[in-house]
């Protein structure tokens, strides 16, 4: 038969043995505290610091000793009775001390034993060598002397041996009466720590005992309480303890069952209002963006990148329609350098995706539905007409090499783009035409001064606008009406051409170069803040030094440059031109061949550092960082 269970043990009968229990051992390391804090301060306490008094005093005794013998010494070298001050101090030292360590060793028979060989050799020197000598008068050579010191000396080291096993003896109590002290405070130390452990032990026990009882079960509860409050619909309830936690832990679970199939398709609602939204305030983004610029490579650019974006797929292809030869060309391409379309043939309308869609005005992919795999090993094509009115103005490629696929949330979001491109496109390419047939230069085919105003009036506004950064750059070629007196203005003509060509060469897409009048060039740098137009300039200035220098009969041809950056000091367009033009001055007031920065910028620390960091501060590099009054701006 098995036999009956013991009724449990109640949760305040455990706690009531618990206190009594710890009670008793606190009373013990209450106790023995108190007996070593006893033992420390009568017994062990005073015993040690005897001991540190002999020692400290015996090493007083030994300096007042040392004081004698260097005041003796020094009175028989000098034979000045002044040197003799130290032995006076030192007598009445070691008179005090010698008392005072009589005192201390009294009650130490062996301490004693030790102590008069060394007091007998001490007075042996301080009667038959020290006391003789300070009283009479000094030898009269140092010869004469050494023979005194010869015999001071050995009865000194007389002292010392019979002064080192005292000494010796001192620091043996000394090291015992310290010992004594740390095995008071060791035992007492390891009596708290076998209390302590016996406290650790029934505490613990009786801490697994209420974790199985109720606290583990209660404590379950709780946890998946809280996982549901913060999100966690998935926790699992455990099932244990008592009836009443059972069936708390059974209707818990129901509730987090409802609650999770309720978020799951409130989830969903929100991830696609979510994404609606980001696609939504991207396509404004774009149309923001392009709204304020008539540039078509910015333009084709801006819409390029918000399609990946919008669509989440990694490349965009821009085709423009070429009307003449009825065709399609790559205007840009994500993955091309800088954008542009690498080894992408014209496509004929009808002839692939986009030429589908060019022809048809619809979207268009390479097979009967988005996932279809193309003829280059893309995953996915989507292809939308840019319409303007009811003309195909070109088409908005995207695809994707990881198999991700177009819901029609996206193709939506990616027809609305494209409304909104071909307009911006088409607006760019209008433009462009007119702009590149009556506002170029016709010698070095630059802008013109009238497009360099227009063209600053629009940056400087977007600028303000968006809080982006603008700088202006503004050149002049050095001597130049000497060069074309001695050379001739066609040759002069000839090198304007060759400025334009290095300036062409030098800027990235979407910066403008302008010929401002005569042999002054004007520079726009977009997203580009004074110090980076600095090195821009430098950047030029070294390339015109390098091309046009001096060869043949022909002088070298070089420039100066006044750098501006459009700012709250600079809030107007002609603030900023008068600024870089007011730098330029400078630069040809302080030798020409230079870059100066406006004053009005407030970066030459930054300037200067930057050249120091990547050694470019050199003669002829940004001379150019020395800004004076001479250029700040009106």
């Amino acid at each position: 038969m098995t036999a009956p269970a013991s009724p449990p043990t109640s949760i305040a009968r455990q706690l009531q043995t618990s206190f009594r229990l710890i009670s008793v051992i606190i009373a013990g390391a209450l106790a023995i505290a108190l007996i070593t804090l006893a033992l420390s301060v009568f017994v062990v306490g005073p015993q040690l610091g005897r001991e540190i008094d002999v020692n400290n005093n015996a090493h007083e005794v030994q300096q007042a000793m040392l004081n004698e013998e260097t005041g003796v010494r020094g009175y028989l070298f000098t034979r000045d009775r002044t040197f003799l001050e130290p032995y006076n101090q030192g007598a009445r030292d070691l008179a005090d001390f010698n008392a005072r360590l009589d005192a201390e060793v009294a009650g130490s028979p062996i301490l004693q034993s030790y102590l008069i060989p060394a007091r007998v050799a001490q007075q042996i020197w301080v009667t038959t060598w020290a006391q003789p000598l300070a009283a009479a008068p000094a030898p009269t050579s140092v010869a004469a002397a050494q023979p005194i010191l010869s015999t001071g000396k050995t009865l000194f080291d007389r002292y010392r041996a019979a002064e080192t096993p005292l000494a010796n003896q001192i620091d043996v109590e000394l090291s015992s009466a310290r010992f004594n002290q740390y095995l008071v405070l060791g035992v007492a130390a390891a009596l708290e720590l076998f209390l302590f452990t016996i406290t650790l032990f029934v505490t613990a026990r009786q801490h697994r005992r209420l974790q199985r009882d109720i606290v583990q079960p209660v404590d379950g509860l709780l946890a998946t309480m809280r996982a549901v409050r913060d999100g966690d619909l998935a926790a699992k309830v455990p099932e244990s303890g008592p009836l009443e936690l059972r069936q708390i832990s059974s209707g818990l679970t129901e509730m987090t069952r409802s609650l999770a199939q309720e978020r799951e398709a409130r989830l969903a609602r929100e991830s696609e209002a979510i994404h609606n939204a980001q696609r939504l305030q991207q396509i404004l983004t774009l149309a923001r963006e392009v709204a304020g610029s008539l540039n078509l490579r910015y333009v084709l650019r801006a819409v390029a990148t918000s399609a990946t974006v919008v669509s989440g797929w990694s490349r965009a292809t821009v085709w423009l329609t070429d009307d003449e030869q009825n065709r399609l060309v790559a205007a840009y391409d994500s993955d091309g350098t800088n954008g542009v379309p690498i080894d992408i043939e014209p496509l004929a309308l009808g002839e692939g995706c986009a030429g589908k869609a060019a022809k048809y005005g619809r979207t268009a992919t390479d097979g009967d539905d988005a996932t279809a795999v193309g003829p280059d090993g893309s995953r996915t094509r989507l292809a939308l007409p840019m319409i303007v009115g009811a003309r195909v103005v070109g088409v908005l490629e995207v695809r994707d090499s990881e198999g991700r696929t177009a819901d029609a949330a996206t193709v939506e979001s990616l027809d609305a783009l494209a409304t909104h491109a071909g307009t911006a496109i088409e607006a760019a390419r209008l433009h462009q035409k007119v702009e590149e047939r009556s506002e170029l230069d016709a010698l070095t085919h630059l802008f013109n001064r009238h497009r360099f105003e227009v063209d600053l009036e629009a940056e400087t506004g977007r600028s303000l606008r968006y809080q982006r950064p603008l700088t202006f750059v503004m050149m002049d070629v050095d001597h130049f009406k000497t060069f074309n007196d001695e050379h001739g203005h066609q040759r002069g003509d000839e090198v304007l051409q060759e400025v334009a060509a290095v300036l062409t060469g030098e800027l990235r897409e979407g910066d403008t170069a302008y010929r401002y009048g005569g042999e002054e060039f004007g520079i726009l740098l977009h997203e580009t803040d004074v110090v980076g137009g600095a090195e821009v300039a430098e950047r030029i200035r070294t390339r015109l030094e390098q091309s046009l220098g001096a060869h043949g009969n022909h002088r070298a041809v070089t420039a100066s440059f006044g750098v501006a950056g459009f700012s709250e000091r600079l809030g107007t367009a002609d603030q900023l031109v008068r600024a870089a033009d007011a730098a330029l001055y400078e630069a040809k007031r302080a030798g020409r061949n230079r870059v100066v920065i406006s004053v009005a910028s407030d970066v030459v620390p930054a300037v200067l550092a930057r050249q120091r960091k990547t050694g470019r501060a050199r003669p002829g590099a940004v001379k150019s960082a020395r800004v004076t009054r001479g250029a700040k701006s009106a």
